[in-house]
């Protein structure tokens, strides 16, 4: 079950699950159309308080000043840059503006990747499929066209996931994009996601899934295995999720109760 705070239409934008399970009866936030469901929720939330009240409603130039200010090397300008590499591999293709004036650089390496990977399959997967690591979500989306059933990204990044849930809901994607050194320029066009009802952006820890055995028929991590403090536990941790019998949905539903 969970506590609506602010909802619109049916995508709840704060609220609280409340976990059913006797054993656990642990509440898990529901934050900017995310939930947070990780093993150390107040851990989490105070390690990513920048992240989580970070704000997005600034003009291009005070966002500006504000990186001037706080210089290179800071968290505000790391998130930047990662805002910008993700979001430029996973949208770039749509922006035209840019691709005219530097014909010839191809971004979409993220899902060129998947596109590889799904092709080894002897047969496309059915039921439902997860993206380990999905930061800004270009490859959820594209996974989405692979398979028929309820597609979940997730990553511990709230800031990639925040940009990911925007795109899902306003099929537009605006982020800054680096020019040179703290320099960067606010990019913003539509992008033509498809799917979107099968689609949605958890924050979880891929080593510790909050999911049993055989939730997915599919599970998916690009990109991952190198930023894990334990590669072997991630890849025990994927190993349990693939299976034959996908489940008709998730442990947890923000739009309805378990």
């Amino acid at each position: 079950m969970a506590t609506v705070e602010k909802q619109i239409g049916e995508l709840i934008i704060e609220g609280v699950i409340h976990c059913s399970n006797p054993a656990c009866q642990l509440e898990y936030p529901i934050i900017d159309g995310i939930p947070v469901i990780v093993p150390n929720v107040r851990q989490y939330l105070a390690d990513n308080l920048f992240h989580l009240t970070l704000r997005s409603d600034l003009s291009p130039t005070l966002t500006s000043m504000l990186g001037d200010a706080a210089g290179p090397g800071t968290p505000f300008d790391s998130n930047r840059q990662y805002l910008s590499t993700y979001t430029w591999d996973a949208y770039g293709e749509y922006d035209l503006k840019e691709q005219k004036a530097q014909p010839g650089v191809s971004p979409g390496a993220v899902k060129r990747c998947l596109k590889a990977g799904m092709e080894l399959l002897p047969e496309e997967p059915k039921g439902p499929a997860i993206d380990l690591g999905c930061a800004v979500g270009g490859s959820t989306f594209e996974l989405a066209h692979h398979t028929d059933g309820l597609v979940l990204g997730i990553d511990n990044n709230f800031s990639l996931l925040r940009l990911a849930q925007r795109v899902l809901q306003e099929r537009r994607v605006s982020y800054p994009r680096r020019r040179i050194g703290i320099v960067y320029d606010q990019r913003e066009f539509p992008v033509p996601v498809t799917q979107t009802e099968r689609i949605d952006f958890w924050a979880c820890d891929a080593l510790a899934l909050p999911f049993t055995d055989a939730t997915f028929d599919l599970a998916v991590g690009l990109q991952l295995v190198d930023s894990v403090n334990s590669p072997t536990s991630l890849l025990e941790e994927t190993a349990r999720k693939p299976c034959a019998r996908p489940v008709a949905r998730p442990l947890w539903s923000t739009s309805s109760s378990p």
